[in-house]
């Protein structure tokens, strides 16, 4: 699965983040049209200042000590009863815990943020943690827990003024039905969470209605249509110059063309520019799994393997380091024994050689939980 897929991106919830800077700034100067202010309580400052920290770090992707950072706005929050922030906190400390694929945890703090929210009349933010759940139960698999927690919110979405929450959860509506093989309610939904993203002027999330009718076309072999729906969803990316949205629709057209010709050059070269966006972009996750796709398709077309592969072994040993730094060991070793059979098959024993004795390495530590 390609958990970074724009489809979960325009789902981020940032709008809390926006403020910060500001309130940092308050707190410090004050306003300039009257006498400065006494100083602010240090606990506040501190607060803020891990908030913002925080935010910086999620923002450039340093999932780890975005956590840690989040974890400690959270705490300071907490303790000056403040459960708007508090909610705000923990819900993206869960967002850097989804990433470093902590689903637990996630989970858990998605929740106890929700209960802030609802208790605090904060509907909206509500709306948005479980969103998140909703991902969070995709992303582990729980398809029980997706079910149950779909139809538990189905009713209530009814009630929401919001065109956007209406279209989000729409989406995910219909990406469940697709999952249950029930194609014409998954078009249904994706219908109605088209008018809901045009009614709020959304254009990410028009953008990702396209990607997912292309999907549905694609579970039944509709491929022109397929076609069609990824090319409109490559336009929109392209205008709102989003990299992600770029790679994906990339990925899908070259997916639909290789399940229509499995020999398809223009397939294969849509698939190489995205495996190079995703290089460029420093998502191995992703490109990996695009070049093992290419290496099948390059197979099937009787062209040389040898680059893509010492591009594959190189994404594997890319992935490792950052699993590596996202406290994983074990999934990192997995990825650096991927990497040391590639080399070995490319005859290259030395990087072959380091491979698998970091793997060794990590295979002796403690996984976080």
């Amino acid at each position: 699965m390609i958990d970074h897929h724009p489809v979960f991106q325009f789902l981020r919830t940032r709008h809390w983040l926006a403020g910060l800077a500001g309130l940092l700034h308050m707190i410090l100067v004050g306003c300039s049209s009257t006498p400065p202010p006494p100083p602010a309580p240090l606990s506040k400052v501190v607060s803020v200042q891990a908030a913002e920290t925080a935010a910086r770090l999620s923002q450039a992707g340093n999932w780890v000590a975005a956590a840690r950072e989040w974890q400690k706005a959270a705490d300071w929050f907490t303790a000056l009863n403040d459960p708007v922030q508090e909610a705000m906190a923990l819900h993206n400390l869960a967002q850097a815990q989804k990433e470093l694929g902590r689903w637990d945890s996630a989970r858990g703090n998605l929740e106890t943020a929700a209960g802030l929210n609802r208790g605090q009349g904060q509907t909206n933010t509500w709306w948005r943690n479980q969103l998140v759940l909703l991902q969070v139960d995709e992303l582990a698999g729980n398809t029980n827990a997706l079910a149950t927690r779909l139809a538990s919110l189905a009713p209530e979405i009814e009630t929401q003024p919001s065109a956007q929450l209406h279209g989000l959860f729409l989406l995910e509506w219909g990406r469940w039905q697709i999952r249950s093989g029930n194609w014409a309610a998954a078009e249904q939904a994706f219908g109605q969470a088209a008018l809901e993203f045009s009614k709020a002027a959304d254009r990410r999330g028009s953008a990702a209605v396209l990607v997912n009718r292309a999907k549905l076309a694609m579970q039944q072999a509709q491929y022109p249509q397929s076609l069609k729906d990824w090319q409109a969803a490559l336009h929109e990316y392209e205008k709102m110059a989003d990299p992600a949205g770029v790679a994906a629709a990339l990925t899908g057209l070259g997916d639909s063309l290789l399940a229509e010709n499995p020999k398809s050059p223009e397939g294969i070269q849509f698939l190489e520019r995205a495996a190079r966006s995703f290089r460029v972009q420093q998502r191995p996750a992703e490109e990996i799994v695009i070049l093992q796709r290419l290496i099948t398709a390059l197979r099937k077309a009787g062209q040389p393997l040898a680059e893509t592969q010492a591009s594959l072994a190189a994404a594997h040993a890319n992935r490792a380091a950052w699993l590596e730094t996202a406290e994983q060991p074990k999934a990192a070793a997995v990825q650096w024994r991927a990497a040391a059979d590639l080399w070995n098959s490319l005859s290259d024993p030395e990087k072959a050689q380091r491979a698998s004795a970091t793997a060794e390495r990590l295979e002796q530590q403690p996984t976080k939980p």
